[in-house]
């Protein structure tokens, strides 16, 4: 079974001590901020929290770090407390289980915890089970030694009487008073649990901390409009402040000294003056080889430097660390050759392949410039993108995607990667996929790699259709069945998108900036498409439903794991087979490419950029988080090697069982349970990766075109030829302008 540990959402329980770190000698990441200052990253490993462990909450305290962790159980398919003391300097970890009942089977995670001067040790513990639909709340209070010495329930703390709550934030005082807030509510409890004050504040609560001078301060969202804003509440007069605007999104806050709040976002980390109400950014965590922060814990020390509580989760389990960020001046901190890698967004994969990278890197630092997050307008952010790839001299790495790959090839920005292979000590071209490497040439010239492919393709009832069947195949077969749903979703939108989609490059030339719509291969497409209804009544239409009745012949599906193949063909009872879209070169599966890497020819470090490249490819695992298969052969075999093997657990006799990697639903009570890929479902991925045609992508303007212009078309008002000369003449400015 996936290692996965089910769990309400964290708490930041953060006590604002200095924390005394040993040094650890491991690699060094070093961020920028405006003060000529950067901020060197050292990273300890927590050894001793297992790779099926997570922690829940957690309080740093002087030289310790006091946590409580769900531990997961393989054997048993189970997750059991435990609560850890462990000592920065000395590495030691002292652990005990903590018992604590279960409340008739449901699950128990802890929420929130305190630690007392005398190390006994206060939580809430939320309890709830796995349809989402019945929880509960207790303040349990221990002694040291783990022992339980007093409980109580928490009962319309919030006074909604809503008797199913999860707490989303929390925090205490220095009174020791416990602020919940769970939504939109917020609630104070005293030592003793008794309820001092509670109200809804009108809006989502994201984050609550507590200060010393005896204010609490609350991120939600504004009623006037300031997006995320503070709100600050003072517990002696049950009143809030005025809200604070200008902090923007942020995962967490953590109150520092004076009146500085620092708060962190997936990118980066700031300081906030509540005074001057001025934001300063300190670092970017992918420069600190981080990837992502939902699970993290931030801490500012006294001396100015920061801990960071870092928890990454994989299909390998989770990996915990403690890293200390410290200022330094630059010309204190040893220079790197920087790597640029330009891309419209930052996606976890990447993310995460560069934070690896860096990690083993001494002299190299890989540096990410992602323009979705450099402006705020989605359009003016691939309009600047593109701009800066033309200008060939900004980047080294350019993370380009399908639709513009040949653009950018025709006019020769990019390196031609064939020549690095010949040269690299990692891998040569029969390492990979050849049709992947075919698909993404230009003249015979490769000048961008792929590090990942999902494929795109119909499957249908067995015996229905020719594989890879022609447009005229479908059209003759839908006169046979005009009453049948045909596909699922098969309104005539849907199904002429579904067409085009995947034989978009036999009806527009990118490259050359011409197209080819008012052509009979193209009234026949929309004629097809006319025969199916305008609207789909989405209510009341069920695809599997509709399959198992024999209404509807095939389905429109992605493959970018074994699961998904193995699913769509218990879909059809496995009465099925891979058909294909229609198309003209008897090749009707797609292979689409999420990321692609080329290397800028006016890069000054085209041999590093190379071997930045050949890391990424190598970062790409089992544990991809985008659901599609590796283009390395070596990284594929293992994910063949993973999914093969099943996932079992034993009982409380010892006997063992298999479990489901993963389950799905149909919508009529039929449930699809994955255990491992078979050697037959294995067989005919590989052959469609290896015989499969690279889509040309999807163009948003070209298909506005179409969907506005086929409109009248469906409605009757228009011949087919009539808006095929328009939609001809729109997209044929659309692209010469383009190009």
């Amino acid at each position: 079974m996936k290692n996965k540990i089910i769990k309400a959402l964290s708490i930041a329980a953060i006590v604002l001590l200095g924390v005394s770190l040993a040094a650890c000698g491991k690699k060094e990441g070093t961020t920028d901020n405006s003060n000529d200052i950067v901020y060197v990253a050292s990273h300890e490993d927590l050894d001793f929290i297992s790779a099926n462990e997570y922690l829940e909450a957690k309080v740093f305290k002087g030289d310790y770090i006091y946590a409580v962790s769900a531990v997961y159980d393989e054997e048993t398919g189970k997750s059991e407390l435990k609560f850890h003391k462990y000592n920065f300097n000395t590495k030691e970890d002292k652990s005990i289980p903590l018992e604590v009942d279960n409340k008739e089977g449901m699950n128990v995670n802890c929420s929130f915890l305190a630690v007392n001067d005398d190390e006994s040790f206060s939580t809430l513990m939320t309890f709830y089970n796995l349809d989402g639909d019945k929880s509960a709340n207790s303040i349990i209070n221990f002694s040291k030694d783990g022992s339980i010495t007093g409980e109580k329930e928490l009962n319309n703390v919030f006074g909604n009487n809503e008797p199913n709550f999860y707490i989303n934030t929390a925090c205490t005082d220095k009174e020791g008073n416990l602020y919940l807030c769970c939504d939109n509510y917020l609630a104070v409890l005293n030592q003793n649990g008794d309820v001092l004050y509670n109200t809804d504040t009108g809006s989502w609560i994201r984050n609550i901390v507590c200060s010393d001078k005896g204010t609490t301060y609350i991120s939600t969202y504004s009623q006037n409009g300031n997006g995320l804003v503070l709100k600050p509440f003072d517990l002696k007069s049950k009143s809030f402040g005025e809200e604070i605007s200008g902090i923007g999104e942020c995962n967490g806050l953590v109150l520092g000294k004076e009146n500085d709040l620092y708060l962190y976002t997936d990118l980066s980390a700031y300081k906030f003056n509540l005074d001057k109400k001025e934001k300063e950014q300190l670092w970017d965590w992918v420069d600190a080889d981080v990837y992502e922060t939902y699970n993290g814990e931030l801490i500012a020390n006294e001396d100015g430097t920061f801990t960071y509580l870092n928890q990454e989760y994989s299909e390998e389990g989770t990996r915990s660390e403690i890293i200390k960020l410290t200022p330094k001046k630059k010309s204190e901190v040893p220079q790197k050759t920087e790597i640029v890698l330009g891309c419209q967004y930052l996606n976890y994969d990447i993310k995460r392949a560069i934070a690896d990278y860096n990690r083993s890197h001494d002299d190299i630092k890989v540096v990410p410039k992602p323009y979705n997050d450099i402006v705020d307008d989605w359009e003016e952010a691939q309009k600047r993108f593109d701009m800066d790839i033309l200008a060939g001299d900004v980047f080294d790495i350019v993370n380009v995607d399908i639709q513009n790959y040949s653009k950018y090839a025709k006019k020769g920005i990019f390196e031609d990667l064939y020549p690095y292979f010949e040269s690299s000590k990692d891998f040569n071209k029969d390492d990979f996929f050849g049709s992947v490497l075919s698909g993404a040439e230009y003249e015979g010239k490769l000048y961008a790699m792929p590090v990942a492919v999902e494929l795109q393709t119909i499957v249908g009832k067995k015996g229905i259709i020719k594989k890879n069947p022609t447009i005229m195949d479908y059209i003759e077969l839908r006169k046979k069945y005009p009453d049948k749903a045909f596909f699922d979703g098969a309104a005539a939108m849907d199904v002429l998108n579904q067409m085009l989609y995947t034989s978009f490059d036999e009806f527009v030339d990118v490259e050359n900036g011409d197209c080819k719509f008012d052509t009979e291969e193209f009234y026949s497409l929309l004629d097809f498409a006319k025969t199916f209804p305008k609207e789909m009544d989405y209510e009341n239409f069920q695809m599997y439903e509709s399959i198992k009745k024999g209404d509807a012949f095939f389905a429109n599906t992605y493959i970018g794991s074994f699961s998904d193949y193995q699913w769509v063909m218990d879909m059809f009872k496995n009465d099925a087979e891979v058909v294909g879209y229609p198309s003209n070169d008897g090749n009707g599966t797609r292979m689409t490419y999420s990321t692609m890497y080329g290397i800028s020819n006016k890069s000054k470090n085209k041999d590093i950029a190379w071997e930045v490249i050949s890391g990424l490819l190598q970062s790409v695992g089992s544990d991809y988080s985008s659901y599609e298969f590796p283009v390395l052969k070596s990284k594929y075999n293992d994910m063949i090697e993973k999914e093969m093997k099943p996932s079992t657990y034993k009982d409380e006799n010892g006997v063992e069982h298999e479990t489901p990697k993963m389950s799905m639903s149909f919508g009529d009570g039929d449930v699809y349970e994955y255990y491992y890929a078979t050697q037959e479902t294995v067989d005919a991925v590989t052959e469609l990766l290896n015989s499969s045609k690279v889509s040309a992508g999807y163009d948003e303007t070209i298909f506005g075109i179409i969907a506005e212009e086929t409109a009248p078309f469906f409605e009757g008002q228009k011949t087919r030829e009539e808006v095929s000369n328009i939609i001809q003449k729109r997209v044929k400015i659309y692209l010469q302008e383009k190009n």
